[in-house]
């Protein structure tokens, strides 16, 4: 080889140490399988959403129903606590029944020493005749004194019948009494079965509730083991899309700078509507990880609004760099969006687009439109959802401006 060849072949490997190298080839089958791991974070991200959102709804009905237990235990004390004052109302009525029975008993036994007293009064009076109380009147020693004897003997009959209608009296009170008593007995006892199979019924829908609940809570356990089965696999999809990110850094972003600008045209910091962090999911209402912030607009300057003005919002690569997935889908997840690798290990997202402006595995130079904010995928409105990755790892856009 002359001395000038091996000048120029000398050259020729110098600057191509200094060229970094891009395989589109390698480019292309990164940029595949990435959109399909993609795909399916976005589906296991709709999976894990629609997962709480059913054990959202599983905690409502255990909640509902242990506040259908709670109420059937509060009526179930009530039945018990009737029950028990029942049964002593019961029990007092047995008593008095009881002590109307032995007043009766008495009257009917006073009755009948009475009336034999004055049977034999009257028996003797017939034997001995009338003439004993003839003899009595005509004893008498002044017409006074016949006066007061005639006076005595008509008060002794009088008291005799008064007596013996009072203790008849006494019997029928006592016997009407008893009736009585033996009726509030009866509708007592009627009352007290009333209640305790009203008693059996709350038991029957208290255990009907629990078995209920069990079931509730078996399937929420059940719900959760696949939220978390989901959350790993969507952690694995992660790490392989980070490893496709760290091979594709080696690819060549030529005209990155190194520094962010504002992704979104005319609407700047104060436009942020939903920071980086933990937060309440505006869908689902569970609190998640946020990986990036949301940047909202007026609703006149987004294409979707039946009021939209005709000028939309461009969305703006934050750096030079190369388009590595332009797709999505508009109906789940991220919707349509973008990311831009800017090398060093640094990419940026760009999600929820209304339309897409660029291609993979085209370069766009720092300020270029991407496309237009819109309300694409997992969304309540018109903004764009922003997310800086260094190494593969979320981090907080705001700490770069």
């Amino acid at each position: 080889m002359s001395k000038n060849c091996k000048i120029i072949v000398s050259l020729i490997m110098a600057i191509a140490l200094f060229i970094p190298f891009y395989n589109p080839v390698l480019a292309n089958e990164l940029d595949q399988k990435e959109e399909e791991l993609e795909q399916e974070r976005d589906q296991l991200e709709d999976g894990i959403e629609q997962r709480r959102q059913e054990t959202q709804q599983l905690e409502t009905e255990i909640t509902q129903i242990s506040e259908k237990i709670r109420q059937l235990d509060s009526q179930l004390q009530q039945q018990r606590q009737r029950i028990n004052q029942l049964n002593s109302d019961i029990s007092s009525t047995e008593v008095e029944i009881e002590k109307t029975e032995v007043e009766i008993a008495e009257t009917e036994e006073f009755l009948e020493e009475t009336t034999g007293h004055l049977e034999t009064r009257l028996v003797t009076m017939y034997q001995r005749g009338s003439v004993g109380y003839i003899e009595v009147l005509l004893s008498a020693t002044s017409f006074s004194e016949f006066l007061s004897r005639f006076n005595a003997l008509r008060t002794i009959a009088e008291d005799d019948r008064r007596l013996v209608e009072e203790i008849k009296e006494k019997r029928n009170f006592l016997e009407v009494e008893r009736e009585k008593q033996v009726e509030r007995k009866e509708s007592l006892v009627s009352m007290r079965a009333e209640a305790q199979a009203a008693e059996q019924q709350i038991q029957a829908n208290r255990r009907e509730q629990d078995s209920l609940s069990a079931k509730l809570h078996e399937k929420q356990s059940f719900t959760q083991a696949r939220i978390a089965a989901k959350e790993r696999a969507a952690k694995e999809v992660e790490k392989q899309i980070e490893e496709i990110i760290r091979r594709r850094q080696q690819q060549n972003v030529g005209n990155a700078t190194g520094s962010f600008m504002w992704p979104v045209q005319d609407y700047g910091y104060g436009w942020v509507t939903s920071p980086y962090g933990v937060r309440v999911h505006p869908i689902t209402g569970v609190r998640t990880p946020h990986r990036g912030i949301d940047v909202g607009i007026p609703r006149s300057r987004w294409a979707g609004s039946p009021n939209f003005n005709g000028n939309p919002v461009n969305v703006m690569a934050a750096d030079g760099g190369v388009v590595v997935f332009a797709g999505g889908n508009r109906s789940t997840g991220y919707g349509l969006y973008v990311i831009v690798d800017h090398g060093g290990g640094k990419t940026t997202l760009y999600a929820h687009l209304h339309n897409i402006l660029v291609s993979e595995g085209q370069q766009v130079a720092k300020g270029e439109p991407i496309g237009h904010v819109g309300s694409t995928g997992a969304s309540t409105g018109p903004h764009l959802h922003y997310e800086i990755r260094v190494n593969g790892q979320h981090t907080n856009p705001m700490n770069y401006y």
